[in-house]
């Protein structure tokens, strides 16, 4: 019998229990009450095990891991994560979601019980047997399995996609319209050229698409606008909301009149302003 260290962190009794936690907070509570309690359960959880996950194999960045893992929990959770969760969103084949609350941060304070019950876990202990030793290793890889599927599976999130086609004109030419629509309310206008492809895009500015956040949140998810600006002659030009995208497990009709409304609010209100204030009728 030889004494080894025992990086039995993955199958101790805490971390199991929050990973069943998490899974079913994610993949049940969610779906049945989706309410503050159930975001919080998840945050807690996760941050319990993922460090200690991360350690069990790294045990030689301990500290570091926990420090990055509170870094990059703050970083999540800030505004300033969201250009680049929209960019991996119009790259990927699947959406990334995440939700933008201040107080989420509370649930640092489980870090250093994590740090702490890491520490308790990694002990020395005498080895019965070589049986015994398969059966520990087989448990820590399935477990292993698991908690990568619960860290990346439970940030993706259903997409839902409301369909406008509504039209907004506007007595200005559209290369104001287009300067004027980066000073609205909208979060992280951005701008996209689509393929060049005349047979789906027979318009040059068919292939201009803006996007931007609204502030409206449905399902603790922000809309995405989807628009196009066009020109329409003697000065004039229209602002085409085409569609929004938002993450939520269903779609009701609410969401669509709720998302206009702020989208009218929030964009087109404020062009009209800015084109009064600029002495335009």
């Amino acid at each position: 019998m030889n004494k080894v260290r025992k990086p039995n962190a993955l199958i101790s009794p805490g971390f199991l229990a929050a990973l069943f936690v998490l899974l079913v907070n994610d993949f049940i509570l969610k779906q049945l009450f989706h309410n503050w309690l159930t975001g919080k359960l998840s945050d807690l959880a996760g941050l319990f095990i993922f460090p200690l996950f991360l350690a069990t194999f790294l045990p030689r960045w301990k500290k570091p891991v926990y420090f990055a893992t509170a870094a990059g929990f703050a970083f999540w959770k800030s505004v300033y994560v969201q250009p680049l969760i929209d960019w991996l969103n119009l790259l990927l084949p699947f959406s990334i979601g995440r939700t933008a609350d201040i107080t989420d941060l509370a649930a640092l304070l489980i870090l250093p019980v994590s740090y702490l019950y890491q520490s308790s876990c990694c002990c020395t202990e005498v080895e019965r047997g070589v049986g015994r030793a398969r059966r520990r290793r087989l448990a820590v890889y399935v477990v292993a399995m698991i908690s990568v599927f619960a860290f990346t599976a439970t940030s993706y999130k259903d997409d839902q996609t409301i369909s406008y086609d509504k039209e907004y004109e506007f007595n200005v030419s559209r290369e104001e319209l287009i300067r004027e629509l980066y000073n609205t309310d909208l979060t992280y206008v951005s701008y996209h050229r689509l393929q060049e492809m005349p047979e789906l895009y027979p318009s040059s500015e068919d292939r201009d698409l803006y996007t931007g956040h609204l502030r409206k949140q449905i399902c603790k998810s922000t809309g995405m606008a989807y628009m196009r600006v066009y020109s329409r002659g003697d000065g004039k030009s229209a602002l085409k909301l085409s569609f929004i995208l938002y993450s939520c497990d269903t779609k009701a009709p609410e969401h669509e009149r709720e998302f206009l409304a702020d989208f009218e609010q929030e964009v087109v209100d404020k062009l009209r302003q800015q084109q009064m204030q600029s002495g335009i009728r």
